[in-house]
């Protein structure tokens, strides 16, 4: 892949050339092609002009020319002008064998105190400064025609507006611009889509201090902390993982979701209060739908985090009947982070039913239909498809027995207007 120099690399081919190393060795230690060293010095190098002797023409010693210039009144011959170097049509640059070959530049050269041709040097810092300009020149300008322009504005500003993510839009379209660029486009008002239709582009708020655990394991995370989690990984690495959480709503009813971190498959179940029993409900219930066989394939393992509904391990992991269906870890205290997958959908969520939101008006099926929309997104998470097409043969048989389905890329939309 495609990678800029870098300004240590820059500064590493700067200390190699004035050490006479040649462009091979340099690019060798770099683990870059010998061309793009050629060409970055070439490039990026600085010439300084010989202030004593300034004619640089190699035919001078013989050359009897006047007036090359056309001022008639001049009465030096022109090979003890300057003006001979851009105004002589016989003009031939005097050939150095440092400067117009490998390695292209002054830097190690033993003559350079006394030689008096015109001299080029690579600096790291002015290379550096040059290169930036230069990519941000090349970047200003728009590099598709008004044909692809069109095209492009078409496409994105009108699935944009139906609230499908961007990298999904540009995965599931032939369009021949990369994520980078069609943000850049926007943020300069090139394309009808503004910043304000980017779900995700809004500003962070300042976090604040949180009060540090104080490290004392309560009763209920004794042998299920996220550091026995790992460790039961490395031993199970082959088996499925959900993660849960719970949305909460401003009303009583909250949504109940697990997260399968292979496929990034998101299930949603709304449950009337936040209470342990509610939960525990929702469990048995999904147990009901797809079989016992099913829930212990999908849910061997549970990653959660420490909300008073979830601290009751054992009502949770075992059936009515004592027979064990799953195993429950918990994240660390503030540590969202080691459930990504599963926050990352919430965020998706959130698109349907924004921060404040009442979920008392929801129906499963209205939640069914939001779920089928964000499992139809394509994510580079999930090798640049959507999470349906990434479904093991335990999790296609949960999907078809919920009722889900995967929509076209064209029609996924992520809005609350889904759910009227």
């Amino acid at each position: 892949m495609f990678k800029q120099l870098s300004q240590i690399e820059r500064l590493y081919i700067e200390t190699s050339l004035n050490q006479a190393m040649s462009i091979r060795e340099i690019a060798e230690m770099l683990k870059r092609p010998t061309t793009t060293i050629s060409r970055e010095i070439k490039r990026n190098r600085v010439e300084k002009k010989n202030q004593f002797d300034k004619n640089q023409c190699d035919l001078r010693t013989n050359c009897r020319k006047r007036h090359a210039c056309g001022n008639q009144e001049c009465s030096r011959r022109c090979n003890v002008c300057h003006l001979c170097n851009r105004a002589c049509s016989s003009f031939a640059r005097i050939p150095c064998k440092t400067r117009d070959r490998s390695p292209h530049c002054c830097n190690a050269c033993t003559k350079k105190s006394r030689c008096f041709l015109d001299k080029h040097f690579y600096l790291a810092s002015s290379a550096q400064d040059t290169a930036k300009d230069r990519l941000s020149v090349s970047r200003a300008v728009i590099q598709v025609t008004d044909l692809e322009l069109e095209k492009l504005n078409q496409t994105v500003s009108r699935r944009l507006k139906q609230g499908q993510p961007l990298y999904h839009i540009l995965a599931s379209s032939k369009l021949s611009v990369s994520e980078s660029t069609v943000y850049r486009y926007i943020n300069s008002g090139i394309l009808q889509a503004r910043n304000i239709d980017l779900p995700r582009k809004v500003g962070m708020r300042i976090r604040t201090g949180r009060k540090r655990p104080s490290g004392v394991i309560p009763d209920y995370r004794i042998n299920r902390t996220y550091d026995d989690y790992l460790a039961f990984m490395e031993e199970n690495s082959d088996i499925e993982v959900a993660q849960m959480d719970l949305v909460e709503g401003s009303g009583h009813k909250n949504l109940l979701t697990f997260t399968f971190i292979h496929s990034r498959l998101l299930l949603a179940f709304l449950i009337p209060d936040k209470t342990q029993a509610s939960v525990l409900h929702a469990i048995n219930e999904l147990e009901k739908i797809v079989g016992h066989r099913l829930f212990r394939k999908a849910f061997k393992v549970v990653l959660t985090d420490n909300g008073t509904e979830f601290q009751n391990h054992n009502l949770l992991e075992f059936a009515s009947g004592g027979v064990r269906r799953c195993k429950l870890f918990y994240c660390d205290p503030y540590s969202s982070w080691q459930k990504g997958a599963c926050e990352k959908n919430h965020t998706n969520i959130r698109l349907f039913l924004p921060k404040g939101s009442n979920f008392d008006a929801l129906s499963q099926s209205k939640v069914n239909r939001m779920l089928c929309n964000i499992n139809s997104v394509i994510r580079k998470s999930t090798k640049e498809d959507a999470p349906f097409n990434q479904l093991s043969a335990t999790l296609t048989g949960i999907v078809r027995k919920l009722g889900l389905v995967r929509i076209h890329p064209e029609n996924v939309a992520l809005r609350p207007s889904v759910l009227k």
